[in-house]
């Protein structure tokens, strides 16, 4: 995960970082991140905020319409109106932190209707 951060931003970094150790920790006891889901959720605000304050506002692209954010900002947004879903992981052990499965089950059929035509 950690390779695929773009232009290194410190808060990436970081939320990278927080994601794989509650992978980690929700392998070995939920129990634990259960107990400690206020500081969780605390310390993703924290990193949330912070990296708001790293990227840089929207700017003006043109005379009209709407302003051009950056792909930073974008994906920080995103990650704050969907906290309860990425979090999902680390408190309940039977949601997987991919959809993977899923995927792999929907792809025959969607190759059979692609190559069908």
């Amino acid at each position: 995960m950690a390779s695929q951060i773009d232009d290194k931003k410190a808060w990436a970094q970081l939320m990278s970082e927080m994601l794989l150790e509650l992978l980690k920790q929700a392998k070995i006891d939920i129990n634990q991140n259960i107990k400690n889901r206020v500081f969780i959720e605390k310390q993703y605000d924290i990193i949330i905020s912070d990296g708001k304050k790293e990227e840089p506002p929207p700017q003006k692209s043109g005379k009209r319409g709407q302003y051009k954010r950056s792909k930073g900002l974008n994906l920080l947004e995103r990650l704050e109106k969907h906290k309860e879903s990425v979090l999902a992981y680390a408190f309940d052990p039977i949601i997987p932190i991919t959809n993977n499965l899923a995927e792999r089950d929907l792809r025959p059929s969607k190759i059979k209707m692609k190559v069908s035509g």
